[in-house]
């Protein structure tokens, strides 16, 4: 009993640990603005380069979110916390935003990712700025590894509108769980 409870405290302590890690670098707005931008350009050339289709689909849809995320899974439980900015490609507007999760089920991991919505639907894109987005979903994942050890994931969601491209920069999970993903608006940068 008093080991469970040990593995329950360092497990809470990695969760922790983990939601804090992904927190938008500067001082000033302008400058944690600039830090998110540059994220979500160095973001899309990656993918570009791992998924050159991408870069027409996204030049061509009525707009795009890209969030930075780092994420850890003990045993049955899960957290991960991030940020990112959603793109309007009509107006040009940038809109700041966090995200977090959190899921039960069976892992093991962490892992530094990226990951990129595209919004093929205009009504789509302006539900997820100003209403936020709770995505909730199961999900099985294995880690295929390129030589530069980026892992890149394709997946449609409910919604045939939006397709969502997930990127692991560092890090190895293992996992079954059911996660719930919610995102909203950064009042400061906005």
């Amino acid at each position: 009993m008093a080991r469970m409870k040990r593995l329950g405290w360092v497990g809470a302590a990695a969760l922790v640990f983990c939601v804090g890690c992904t927190s938008i670098k500067g001082y000033t707005v302008k400058d944690k603005q600039d830090y998110v931008l540059q994220m979500r350009n160095e973001t899309l050339r990656d993918l570009y380069e791992k998924e050159p289709g991408a870069k027409e689909h996204i030049q061509k849809c009525a707009g795009y979110a890209v969030f930075s995320s780092a994420g850890v899974k003990l045993f049955l439980f899960g957290a991960g916390n991030g940020f990112g900015v959603a793109c309007d490609n009509e107006t040009r507007d940038n809109t700041y935003m966090r995200m977090f999760t959190g899921g039960i089920g069976l892992g093991l991991g962490v892992k530094d990712y990226r990951l990129i919505i595209v919004f093929d639907d205009k009504e789509d894109l302006e539900t997820f700025i100003e209403e936020g987005w709770d995505f909730t979903g199961s999900a099985e994942a294995s880690a295929k590894r390129y030589d530069d050890g980026v892992s890149l994931s394709v997946a449609k969601s409910v919604n045939a509108n939006i397709t969502i491209y997930t990127m692991t920069k560092a890090g190895l999970s293992l996992e079954a769980m059911v996660e719930g993903t919610k995102f909203w608006k950064i009042d400061e940068l906005n």
